[in-house]
C-alpha cells in the first residue's frame, strides 16, 4: 500500500499540467469573479459574482481534481497494461484504488481549505459558517470522485478521458447555476436543471456564502448527492477493468 501510494503521488506531482491546472484553475477563477464583483457593484444583476465566487472556485477545485487529474490517469493504468500486470499479483483492486485517492483528496482539501480562507477574508463566508462550508464542500468527493473512476474506468484513452472531463466539467460548471442562475434558461430547461444532482450540490455551497440562497433543504440536497455517489460508486465497480480487451 506504501509503495503504490507514493507511485501515485509522484505520478500526480509529475503530471504537471494536470497538477497546476488542479492548483490554479480555481484560484483564476475567483479572481475574475472578484473583479466582476467590483465592476458589477451597486448595478441591478441576476448575477451576484460575490456569492458565486467561492462556491464556484469549491466546484472547479473539486471537478478539476476527480474528473481530470483522477480519470485520465486511472484510464492510463489500464490502456497502457499496467492494470494487466498487476493483475498477475497478489495485489488487491481495492489496494489500487484506496492507495490512488490520497493524493487527490489532501489536494482537494488543501484547495478548498485555502478558497475558504480568502472567502473569509474578502467577507463573503463568516467564520461561524467556513466548517459547514467546508463540510459541504467535501461532501461532493465521493460524488465526483465515483464519475471520474467510472470514467477512467470505461473510456478507450487517456486522450478522450481528458477530453470527457474538460466537456462534462463545463457542462455541469454552467448547468447548475454557479455561472449563470437557472432563471435564465427556457423554463422547462431550468425545471429539469433544478433537479440534476450536480444543481443539489452547488445549493449547498450557495446555502453556506453571504448573498447565496438555496432552493432545497440541506438534508435533501445532501441525500441527493450522497445517493448519486452511491450509484455511480456501484456503476464503477461494476465497469471496472483491468484491461481492455483489445
Amino acid at each position: 500500500m506504501r509503495a503504490l501510494t507514493a507511485l501515485h503521488t509522484r505520478d500526480f506531482v509529475r503530471a504537471r499540467s494536470q497538477f497546476y491546472f488542479v492548483l490554479l484553475f480555481p484560484f483564476g477563477m475567483m479572481t475574475l469573479f472578484i473583479g466582476l464583483g467590483l465592476l458589477m457593484t451597486g448595478e441591478d444583476s441576476r448575477v451576484d459574482p460575490w456569492a458565486q465566487l467561492v462556491p464556484l472556485s469549491v466546484f472547479l477545485a473539486l471537478t478539476g481534481t476527480t474528473l481530470l487529474a483522477t480519470a485520465s490517469p486511472w484510464a492510463a493504468l489500464r490502456t497502457q497494461g499496467q492494470m494487466r500486470l498487476l493483475s498477475t499479483t497478489p495485489v488487491r483492486r481495492s489496494t489500487i484504488l484506496i492507495s490512488h485517492t490520497p493524493v487527490r483528496l489532501v489536494t482537494i482539501v488543501c484547495v478548498i481549505t485555502v478558497i475558504v480562507l480568502v472567502g473569509m477574508a474578502i467577507g463573503v463566508v463568516e467564520p461561524a459558517n467556513a466548517p459547514a462550508l467546508i463540510g459541504a464542500s467535501l461532501l461532493g468527493v465521493p460524488m465526483f470522485g465515483a464519475l471520474g473512476y467510472l470514467i477512467g474506468g470505461l473510456v478507450p484513452s487517456t486522450d478522450v478521458a481528458n477530453n470527457i472531463g474538460s466537456i462534462l466539467q463545463l457542462v455541469l460548471m454552467f448547468s447548475c447555476g454557479l455561472v449563470l442562475p437557472l432563471e435564465i434558461y427556457p423554463d422547462t430547461v431550468a425545471s429539469v436543471l433544478t433537479y440534476v444532482p450536480t444543481t443539489f450540490y452547488a445549493d449547498l455551497l450557495m446555502g453556506q456564502v453571504e448573498g447565496g440562497e438555496s432552493q432545497h433543504p440541506i438534508w435533501v440536497s445532501a441525500l441527493v448527492v450522497l445517493g448519486t455517489a452511491l450509484l455511480l460508486a456501484l456503476l464503477a465497480v461494476r465497469t471496472f477493468r483491468w484491461y481492455d480487451d483489445s
